[in-house]
């Protein structure tokens, strides 16, 4: 990172806020400066070192550089909106190898870039209309005991239960395309159920629990989760079963249930 690097061209604007050369920072968005440093620390408490790491949702790429940073043998990093010229800018500056490819979470699979030990799922999640379909493909590009740090918007409330908010339009805290706001303990079950162990949870702003009696806005906070790729959580029937592949003893076929 040299400070001889010209400032980016005016016509670029960039969501994150990336110092591309000493003392020189991208003009990103200050209301994810928070999540970004969050999201930081906890890949700071991860071993990335010749370690093959993919950033889904990468934006700007400043997580996939940050990977780059703290050891990473290779970085890929993917978004169905990929901002290539923002890209080029802080790749050049940085010296970067990483690389950034268009690509759709949906559309990944083992021999898309092949495997890795830790993936990045950072302001992706909330956004997804299928959340578990999403994990599921996510938990199969992994090497076992790899590493999966989602940070994503999280509803605040007791976690007496695994729940999932799931407002549409003009219902949403965010916006019409935010969708999908576990709760703690409803991704920390999910995750399990798709042979995830969390390993570590910490949220933003910790707000106090739900209450459904008080008037105003719903309470969403941001946490990063920590995750661990374990078989030993897998249940290959109950997966097939999910999946549509196998019926369970015990149960009715697909073409007995109810319609």
């Amino acid at each position: 990172m040299t400070n001889d690097m010209p400032e980016p061209p005016s016509h670029l604007t960039f969501y994150h806020t990336v110092e591309f050369a000493p003392g020189r920072r991208t003009a990103g968005w200050p209301v994810i400066v928070p999540i970004v440093e969050m999201i930081s620390d906890a890949m700071g408490r991860l071993d990335f070192r010749g370690r093959r790491v993919l950033d889904i949702g990468c934006r700007d790429g400043a997580l996939a550089f940050q990977a780059e940073r703290l050891g990473a043998a290779a970085v890929i990093g993917i978004d169905v909106d990929l901002p290539a010229e923002n890209i080029a800018f802080l790749s050049l500056a940085l010296r970067s190898k990483a690389r950034f490819e268009r690509h759709n979470l949906y559309g990944l699979k083992p021999e898309s870039f092949g495997l890795f030990d830790i993936v990045l799922l950072p302001g992706v999640l909330y956004h997804l209309r299928y959340p578990f379909w999403g994990l599921r493909l996510v938990r199969d590009l992994l090497v076992d005991g790899g590493t999966l740090l989602v940070e994503t918007a999280t509803f605040a409330d007791a976690n007496a239960l695994p729940l999932l908010l799931c407002p549409t339009g003009a219902d949403s805290p965010y916006e019409p395309t935010s969708c999908t706001f576990f709760n703690i303990k409803g991704f920390t079950e999910t995750a399990r159920s798709l042979g995830f162990a969390v390993v570590d949870q910490r949220s933003l702003m910790n707000l106090p629990p739900y209450d459904s009696a008080a008037s105003g806005p719903l309470p969403i906070d941001r946490t990063v989760f920590t995750c661990t790729r374990d078989h030993r959580l897998d249940d290959a029937k109950l997966m097939d079963y999910w999946d549509g592949q196998v019926d369970m003893p015990g149960l009715p076929p697909w073409t007995a249930l109810p319609r």
